[in-house]
């Protein structure tokens, strides 16, 4: 709304078409950031699948050695 702002105050637009192009802008930003994630999550199981080197520790160890 910051940039929108004066121009609604003018007259020059209407408050419908800031929302309507907010909305747009949310839609996009989630968008990106659902993207990002399973970029992140493709190279994990990427990095798994080519021996990634993790290492059990802790509490993983345990959940492990209950498993078996």
């Amino acid at each position: 709304m910051r940039f929108y702002g004066p121009r609604v105050r003018q007259g020059l637009t209407d408050f419908l078409t800031v929302l309507v192009a907010e909305q747009s802008v949310f839609t996009s930003q989630d968008t990106l950031a659902q993207t990002e994630r399973d970029v992140a999550l493709e190279l994990v199981a990427l990095y798994k699948t080519v021996g990634g080197g993790w290492e059990a520790t802790g509490r993983e160890e345990r959940r492990g050695n209950e498993r078996s």
